[in-house]
């Protein structure tokens, strides 16, 4: 079977067209990760060398000025330097994430805290930001803190496996078109 020009470029902008409308169908999830400063108060386990490090993941990237509120996130993981704490704990007992954002939706303020019972009681990591209060680990007592001295937030959109496969299959598609035309047409 012998292909024509216009039938291979006709194949080759439908594959480009079916590549760039499942692209713009596609949707990342976005991931906010957090670095708090080193602590500026800490009892053993903890040293001042420690700090509060994470990450939570929306469906979609938050929405611009919001006020405190309460959010859901799908993946979250937190830790302390010494503790970790995640959705996938084995005893979480309390976990409560309100996010405040500026006009570009990057985070501005957070408030959580996150409980976790263990052998040992019931430990808390309690991080807010915008709101003057310490991070850190607690159990019945601060054992370390970082008292008006606020993380930063950065935000990224997690690739999607699906749109990185479309993208891959694509390219092999045009260059498995180009060989066989170099195949049916071996004289240009």
């Amino acid at each position: 079977m012998i292909m024509t020009r216009r039938a291979l470029h006709t194949g080759i902008w439908l594959l480009v067209c079916l590549v760039a409308l499942a692209a713009t169908n596609a949707r990342a999830d976005v991931q906010y990760t957090y670095t708090g400063k080193d602590f500026t108060n800490a009892l053993s386990p903890y040293t001042t060398n420690d700090k509060v490090t994470g990450y939570i993941i929306f469906p979609t990237e938050l929405a611009p000025n919001l006020l405190l509120q309460r959010v859901y996130p799908t993946a979250w993981s937190f830790t302390d330097g010494v503790y970790t704490f995640s959705q996938s704990s084995p005893i979480n007992i309390f976990n409560e994430f309100q996010l405040q954002t500026g006009p570009g939706a990057a985070i501005t303020g957070c408030d959580f805290t996150i409980s976790d019972q263990s052998g040992n009681g019931i430990y808390s990591l309690t991080v807010s930001i915008g709101m003057s209060i310490e991070e850190g680990l607690t159990t019945h007592a601060i054992m370390a803190s970082n008292e008006n001295r606020s993380g930063t937030w950065t935000e990224e959109p997690i690739p999607e496996p699906t749109s990185a496969a479309l993208f891959v299959t694509a390219v092999l598609g045009i260059v498995g078109l180009g060989r066989r035309r170099k195949r049916i047409d071996p004289g240009q």
